[in-house]
């Protein structure tokens, strides 16, 4: 028997009797599926059950299959319709459906069978030619779930870095959005569409920078070449941007810990010409506490507008505040009283969870308890590594293939100023370790030094000085006579042994001799 959509035209054609026929047919059809579609929307289970039959004995178009699957995932229906649909499905997905409908699918319904996305994997790697479409590409982006298909993900990602010379701009930006969203940090996707997104700013419109910039904060990877791009691109273009576009930029920098004083003197300018509501006083302060600048445009509205916007946070909100005030130099310590109240400052002290231990850490980094109180406040070595994990305790391993714990060093420090150390020791005029005993009186040329561990999250960007916390940090223990080592991330991690690792820490010392 002949098939398909032309030999029908010719039916119809040569026997004109046949078309009321197609017509009820196709009427016949579009009515069961729209009734299922209906009963979806209105939750009504048994309405769905009574259909079954007909499911079972007609046949539905490809397309209608995936609309019905859509809607059957809406409601709490596990019956034989749902069956019949994923295997016509199936038979359809290699030929008849397109992959953008096939991405649709995926973004509305979960499959019930593994073989389900075990043959969508099949498919997409046969049709790669059209996955190699711009459009299609970033629709399967856009739409594949990577928690419930994360094969397919791994692959499109190849696909994407192997083809990077030839998307576009719109597709680069569409993909980057998908992976902010999906939180996907594919580290080699996004450093080559970082590269056609830097080439091609111009083409992307103010919006669509902000959004930019927010997804690759959201994925915690910072491009200083894109970032640049982005903000002297807005700054040529002088356009006037909305608020919440500004500030979720100016968010955007700082959780990336990119720092360009240009670019953020620029952007709190245009900041600050709109009227700015409490909670956005609050996010401007903690960002810019981890970048250790306070804006000139900032510093010149804050001390109007500080008792205010404070007056209206919780008490933990406050302290945020001004912490990151204090990291700028920008709050005294009798204004910090004021902000943080003292009946907030009396409970927080004499509690002893966790989370107010790194409370406490803060209101003694600023000053807002006294040394006495400030002593109290020890933390053991458990829930230091909670707070600064893998790098700490990769240098106290290091120092123990050096030297004795308790007696040339002290492991996991929480200081009488609220600064966290990886570990505090004795070096003398040739940076050899010494024992502790002679902390309290050092010898001419000795110095007591405090190893301060910054990884990736706690430096900005591109100059790698430490942010917020690790800058009020650093300056207080310098203030206690202490030499602060700090020891980056990156370049104890090329080190890939322990004797590596003890020459490292062995030259670091010597040279702050």
């Amino acid at each position: 028997m002949l098939r398909g959509p032309l030999c029908r035209a010719l039916s119809l054609r040569h026997f004109p009797h046949l078309a009321p026929c197609a017509a009820l047919s196709s009427r016949a059809h579009n009515q069961h599926v729209s009734q299922l579609i209906a009963c979806c929307k209105q939750k009504d289970l048994k309405g769905i059950d009574a259909l079954e039959s007909d499911f079972q004995t007609k046949a539905i178009q490809p397309h209608s299959c995936t609309l019905c699957l859509i809607h059957l995932s809406r409601t709490d229906y596990r019956g034989v319709i749902l069956e019949k649909l994923e295997d016509q499905v199936e038979e359809a997905m290699w030929t008849q459906l397109s992959l953008r409908d096939l991405a649709s699918l995926c973004f509305d319904y979960k499959p019930t069978h593994e073989h389900f996305t075990e043959n969508l994997k099949k498919v997409i790697e046969k049709r790669h030619k059209e996955v190699e479409c711009d459009a299609t590409l970033a629709k399967l982006f856009e739409n594949i779930d990577p928690d419930v298909h994360a094969e397919i993900y791994r692959y499109l990602e190849a696909m994407a870095v192997q083809r990077s010379s030839e998307i576009s701009a719109s597709t680069a930006y569409r993909i980057v959005c998908a992976l902010g969203r999906n939180g996907q940090k594919s580290k080699p996707l996004l450093i080559v569409l970082a590269d056609i997104l830097t080439e091609n700013l111009s083409q992307l419109s103010t919006r669509d920078l902000s959004y930019l910039a927010l997804s690759y904060a959201k994925l915690g990877f910072c491009s200083n070449n894109l970032m640049s791009g982005i903000s002297k691109e807005l700054v040529d273009r002088k356009v006037e941007m909305p608020l919440p576009s500004l500030l979720s930029l100016f968010n955007s920098f700082s959780h990336l810990r990119w720092f360009q004083k240009e670019a953020v003197d620029t952007l709190s300018a245009l900041i600050v010409k709109h009227p700015l509501e409490a909670y956005n006083w609050k996010s401007l302060v903690i960002s810019c506490g981890r970048l250790t600048y306070l804006p000139p445009a900032f510093k010149e509205l804050l001390s109007s507008a500080l008792p205010s916007f404070s007056a209206s946070l919780h008490p933990k909100q406050r302290l945020d505040v001004a912490f990151n005030l204090a990291v700028n130099d920008a709050l005294p310590v009798e204004e910090a009283k004021e902000i943080l109240s003292a009946e907030f400052v009396d409970k927080l002290m004499n509690a002893d969870d966790l989370d107010s231990a790194v409370l406490k850490l803060k209101l003694q980094s600023i000053g807002a308890v006294s040394d006495s109180r400030a002593t109290g406040t020890e933390l053991s070595a458990e829930e230091i590594e909670k707070m600064t994990p893998s790098l700490s305790n990769l240098i106290i391993k290091t120092m123990e293939a050096m030297a004795t714990p308790g007696k040339h060093f002290n492991a996991s420090v929480a200081s009488n100023v609220g600064c966290i150390l990886a570990v505090e020791t004795v070096i003398d005029e040739e940076g050899k370790i010494q024992p502790l005993s002679h902390l309290d009186k050092l010898e001419a040329g000795w110095r007591k030094v405090a190893i301060m561990p910054l990884t990736i999250n706690d430096v900005i960007q591109p100059s790698l000085d430490p942010v917020g916390f690790h800058q009020l940090s650093y300056r207080l223990l310098t203030k206690q006579g202490y030499t602060v080592l700090p020891i980056l991330a990156r370049e104890f991690n090329r080190c890939t042994t322990v004797v590596s690792k003890v020459k490292f820490l062995e030259k670091k010392l010597k040279q702050l001799s």
